[in-house]
């Protein structure tokens, strides 16, 4: 999916360091925008904990319930996610 909306890269976020391949593609700080396909809570940690300073991150997967807790003050005021 993500490859065929334009996406240089996929990473399967299951797999055992999804978060150092991120950083690896992109270059040490992570991605400036990110998005979630597969609806599971711990791909939607892993997309703001991965995502750069002030990183555009969107949330498209269904499934399960909406079970992500997003800190105030260190994912949206720190990081300044949008």
């Amino acid at each position: 999916m993500a490859r065929g909306l334009g996406a240089e890269a996929a990473v399967d976020p299951s797999g055992p360091d999804p978060a150092r391949l991120v950083r690896e593609l992109v270059g040490g700080d992570g991605p400036d925008k990110g998005l979630d396909g597969r609806g599971a809570a711990a791909a939607r940690r892993r997309l703001v904990n991965t995502g750069r300073q002030r990183a555009a991150v969107g949330f498209i997967g269904q499934g399960g319930e909406l079970a992500l807790r997003i800190s105030r003050s260190r994912d949206l005021v720190t990081k300044g996610l949008i």
